[in-house]
């Protein structure tokens, strides 16, 4: 109970009182819904804005993963034909003392080369792009018979390949 009801009379003090008190309340629920509208007006346009951006993202997403999943068999490939270069030219670091490498090991050498470099050129990503010019230098640097350079280049280009994987 209030003050104005409590001794159950009513006089025109405490009607006005509570009068009082009626005008503050719904000036207060007015003034509480004219600031929702506001809110709403203000924060409406970010939040369409917002929701619109999330699904723009939804949708990138959606696409990075698919183009992950057609990329990444071709990376196994790209990778299982650096393994197979880099094994082929693994054979060929013990170089013999006259430093020359037979006809046969240079063809087998340049397919190798040209078969690796090939892959990286038509199915790298460009970081992986650079690795097929390096390819086709260490090709060049045998058959002009610079063999301790190639395996030097050799060397360095395994050190910027990520870890080989142990084939079954």
């Amino acid at each position: 109970m209030t003050e104005a009801t409590a001794d159950e009379t009513l006089n025109q003090e405490k009607v006005e009182s509570l009068e009082a008190y009626l005008a503050i309340t719904e000036e207060t629920i007015a003034l509480t819904e004219e600031l929702i509208y506001v809110y709403y007006d203000l924060y409406r346009e970010w939040a369409i804005e917002a929701l619109e951006l999330l699904v723009k993202i939804e949708e990138d997403l959606l696409l990075l993963g698919e183009s992950a999943d057609e990329v990444a068999p071709l990376l196994v490939e790209v990778a299982e034909m650096m393994e197979d270069s880099l094994e082929l030219a693994e054979g060929t670091k013990v170089v013999p003392e006259d430093n020359k490498i037979t006809q046969f090991e240079l063809s087998a050498i340049a397919q190798a080369g040209a078969i690796a470099s090939a892959g990286l050129s038509a199915k790298g990503r460009p970081t992986l792009q650079g690795f097929s010019s390096s390819i086709n230098n260490l090709t060049a640097q045998v058959a002009r018979g610079e063999i301790q350079q190639a395996i030097s280049g050799l060397g360095g280009l395994e050190i910027l390949l990520p870890a080989r994987s142990s084939r079954p």
